[in-house]
């Protein structure tokens, strides 16, 4: 009996996956919820998990600043749909006043739940102020607009550059604290300037 409905079960669902995929790939879907838009360029199976192809999430915070986080595409466990791995990472946040932060990171993961990204590996930062900054790992509170790293961290300023272990950056408020072994270095030419 088993032999018999993998027979005729199994090329029905081959055919379905297909048609799905190519139905799938060529449709772009956008769902907003509240202040919060998702949308995707397309949908395939890759490895067990869902893979969105060029997803992006927009939203808003509390003090309505806006926030962007997309990727080239993100990988979905149908197990636990609220954790999505992403790759090639691209955030940008920006504040009422005009000002604003964009990053970008080879992979990370997004929880739905907490709104929280975490990126890992080389992390670029800039932000409309000229600052520019490089972190080997970051949490990022799209509530908030806050960036925090407890891991090593180097930030060109106007003027100068400054390492530290670990910082905090909120990006409505436009301060960066570092901490743990800071290191400042002031480019005296500028200064003079």
């Amino acid at each position: 009996r088993l032999v018999a409905i993998l027979r005729k079960g199994l090329p029905v669902f081959a055919v379905l996956v297909l048609v799905s995929y190519f139905i799938s790939s060529q449709l772009g879907v956008s769902v907003s919820v509240g202040d919060l838009t998702a949308s995707i360029d397309g949908i395939e199976i890759a490895d067990g998990n869902l893979r969105m192809v060029n997803p992006k999430l927009k939203g808003a915070d509390k003090k309505n600043g806006q926030y962007v986080i997309g990727a080239d595409y993100a990988d979905q466990d149908v197990r636990n749909p609220k954790i999505i791995k992403l790759h090639v990472i691209k955030a940008e946040l920006s504040s009422p006043d005009g000002g604003w932060s964009r990053m970008d990171s080879p992979r990370g993961v997004f929880d739905s739940t907490a709104e929280r990204l975490v990126m890992q590996d080389k992390i670029n930062i800039a932000t409309s102020s000229g600052i520019t900054g490089e972190l080997m790992h970051a949490t990022l509170d799209t509530k908030t607009q806050t960036l925090r790293s407890h891991r090593p961290v180097f930030f060109l300023l106007t003027g100068g550059s400054v390492r530290a272990n670990a910082l905090t950056f909120r990006s409505a408020e436009k301060t960066l604290t570092f901490r743990g072994k800071v290191l400042v270095h002031i480019d005296k030419k500028v200064k003079e300037e």
